[in-house]
């Protein structure tokens, strides 16, 4: 995405300076081809950009996918949920290893 937009500024610059030689009589008007020939540029990377954007994902959906599932470092994916219990897991068994040292020292 960042190259298509890169691409898209190269373009415009590219065209404001074709335009810019042109206003300042520096291209002659009776020879239109680079003036025209910057257009096409402009409007083709102009589209590539309206394109890549268009079908870009959105961020909530890349980020809802993202939660879904968790990479190890083996390549494997594991389910978000069955995360979610082990943490719940390792949490109680803390509280119920904690719970009689703060009874005994109370």
């Amino acid at each position: 995405r960042n190259n298509v937009t890169a691409a898209a500024f190269l373009g415009t610059a590219f065209l404001i300076l074709v335009i810019g030689l042109r206003g300042i009589k520096f291209l002659v008007p009776q020879h239109p081809d680079l003036v025209i020939a910057a257009i096409i540029v402009e409007i083709t990377v102009l589209c590539m950009l309206g394109l890549t954007t268009w079908y870009e994902r959105s961020d909530e959906l890349q980020s809802a996918e993202a939660v879904e599932t968790v990479r190890l470092p083996n390549d494997e994916y594991i389910d978000k949920e069955y995360v979610l219990q082990a943490l719940r897991s390792v949490v109680e068994d803390l509280n119920s290893s904690v719970a009689p040292e703060r009874g005994g020292g109370s």
